[in-house]
């Protein structure tokens, strides 16, 4: 939560020291485009599976810098931290929580609405992911595999260079588990529905 509460401040500062549109201005070429989100997240899951089964949501956040656009397409690249307690431990082990780390590129469609104001923005994610299964602050284990998502993005623009944004993403998670053939998808295939609330701060 220290990095988390850092990365606040510092979003906090470049928002009233910068200039650049919080909603960016499409271009006709390829350009370095640089903008931060930084976020809260409410994780969840969903589908039959061991996360969505054996475990509950508590807290997360995330933060990405947008490196590249062309025309209304930004491509940027993200960390996502999704923290659960597991609650059915015949299903997820004997141990307390699962930690999920996605790590990944993003590319959204942004969509202008309402003179710049707002903008709804469909994306799409591929990556890695990383879940750590903890009890205690000891660790009991992880599973790294493929990562890929679909989402939406709001925004608003508070000023020339800060907004908030929103964020609704549904992941597919492919985590490398040893299980045998009759419980391999369950614990191999997870569906994750997390909720987002950000800062979007222009820094280009």
């Amino acid at each position: 939560m220290k990095l988390y509460t850092i990365l606040l401040a510092l979003c906090l500062q470049f928002g009233y020291a910068q200039t650049t549109d919080s909603i960016a201005k499409p271009v006709d070429k390829f350009a370095f485009n640089t903008f931060l989100k930084v976020y809260y997240t409410f994780p969840g899951a969903s589908g039959d599976n061991v996360l969505s089964k054996g475990n509950e949501g508590k807290y997360g956040f995330g933060f990405e810098m947008n490196l590249i656009s062309y025309r209304k397409f930004y491509l940027a690249g993200s960390y996502e931290f999704s923290g659960y307690d597991v609650t059915n431990a015949a299903l997820a082990g004997n141990i307390e929580h699962t930690n999920v780390n996605n790590y990944y590129a993003r590319l959204l469609y942004q969509i202008p609405i309402d003179n710049r104001r707002f903008a709804v923005s469909p994306l799409i994610t591929g990556g890695a992911v990383m879940i750590h299964q903890k009890t205690a602050g000891k660790s009991y284990g992880k599973q790294r595999g493929a990562a890929f998502s679909v989402g939406t993005d709001i925004d608003f623009k508070l000023t020339e260079a800060l907004g908030l944004f929103g964020r609704a993403r549904y992941g597919f998670l492919y985590p490398d588990v040893t299980a045998n053939a009759k419980d391999e998808k369950f614990f191999s295939n997870l569906n994750q529905l997390n909720f987002s609330l950000g800062l979007k701060v222009g820094i280009d």
